[in-house]
């Protein structure tokens, strides 16, 4: 009987059959060029690690917490939303964008980690290229009123719990469109007041959160991307911390100068939206590492002043590291969500072939096929 391969597996196959079709020429170059720069990245490393190293016991008394790991049942429903699309261009200035979004629901909460509810949405949407907005800008806004429908449907349905978001709360950070902004703002409003969590699950930032407070001076080119797991790695090996002890930064409020990603008009609409809706809590964010070896993520949530943001980080990181995936590092709502909305590239691809093959029938023999293949493709995927 034949071995049937891992995902791992085939991807390493996939990688050697790409490096065979690869000119072997541009392959020797991009190696050495890639040597080349490989001393540039270690100094560039080295720098931020001499520099952090040079403030680390202020750093400590002023910005990490050391939380312990408590194992506890989360009985209150867990749930996470996600969405996906890929554009296809059409005919002229029109385009097609397929959009999905996942809700991923654990209605007893830990205890039913083996048993989650999935539920799919999926439009075809036709989108018209305007001056001042991309086609890709317009998707992107229905895919989030999509995710933002989502999590309102959760808030009615679960009544209490964690909805985890896979990315910021605000989001997208830099829209300021109106509509959208009341819309999204709308959901997490709801979310509040039915006392549900919102977490903001990142795992790529984009912040100066823990930079500005380290180095006011800006004496250091990085951000805290490059900063957090340099200085997590410098903590679990040199100073007083277990391997199974949560790493965090203080939680921070989100803030214009903290986090360049988010425009001050952005967060201004929003602040505006949930205090005419009776909503006085602010964002936070903290940046934790569940054990050690595991790559530290910025998370968001909701909290009154600094006290409770510390106790919901405490109680928000034990939940994260309960329900994280073995190897993969993410809460299993955020996995599930995103893998059961990704809409991949070749899917697509084949799909907007149905949409050519029916064009076709309809054209009796108007156009060639060649033709028509050349006006409808996959453009770019989320």
């Amino acid at each position: 009987m034949k071995r049937i391969l891992s995902e791992k597996e085939l991807e390493k196959m996939l990688e050697k059959i790409e490096f065979k079709r690869s000119y072997p020429e541009l392959v020797t170059k991009m190696i050495n060029e890639i040597q080349n720069k490989t001393s540039l990245i270690y100094e560039a490393i080295r720098n931020i690690n001499i520099k952090i190293s040079r403030r680390i016991e202020r750093t400590i008394s002023n910005h990490i917490l050391k939380l312990k790991q408590i194992e506890t049942d989360f009985t209150d429903p867990i749930a996470g939303v996600d969405g996906s699309l890929v554009i296809g261009r059409g005919i002229g200035k029109r385009f097609f964008a397929l959009i999905s979004v996942s809700q991923v629901i654990f209605k007893k909460g830990t205890l039913d980690l083996d048993d989650p509810k999935i539920n799919l949405s999926v439009n075809m949407e036709t989108i018209e290229e305007k001056y001042d907005m991309s086609p890709r800008y317009q998707a992107v806004i229905k895919m989030m009123i999509g995710e933002s429908k989502a999590i309102n449907a959760l808030v009615n349905n679960l009544q209490k719990g964690f909805i985890f978001l896979d990315g910021p709360i605000i989001d997208p950070p830099n829209l300021s469109y109106t509509n959208y902004v009341n819309f999204r703002a709308e959901a997490v409003c709801n979310a509040i007041k039915n006392d549900i969590n919102i977490i903001g699950f990142v795992k790529r930032y984009k912040s100066n959160l823990i930079k500005d407070k380290i180095f006011p001076d800006n004496v250091i080119n990085a951000s805290d991307q490059e900063i957090i797991p340099i200085l997590f790695s410098i903590l679990r090996r040199n100073y007083t911390f277990n391997n199974n002890d949560i790493l965090a930064t203080k939680p921070y409020p989100i803030t214009p100068d903290s986090e360049y990603v988010y425009s001050r008009n952005v967060l201004d609409l929003y602040d505006t939206y949930f205090k005419k809706h009776g909503i006085e809590e602010r964002i936070f964010a903290s940046y934790i590492q569940v054990k050690e070896g595991v790559r530290p993520i910025k998370i968001e949530f909701f909290a009154s002043n600094e006290e409770e943001a510390i106790n919901k980080l405490e109680k928000l990181s034990n939940l994260i590291n309960e329900i994280s995936v073995a190897g993969t590092n993410l809460p299993l709502p955020v996995l599930l969500a995103h893998k059961t909305s990704l809409i991949r590239k070749k899917v697509a691809g084949v799909l907007f072939r149905e949409v050519l093959s029916r064009l076709i029938s309809f054209s009796s023999g108007e156009f060639d096929f060649e033709s028509l293949k050349d006006m409808i493709y996959v453009m770019e995927e989320d």
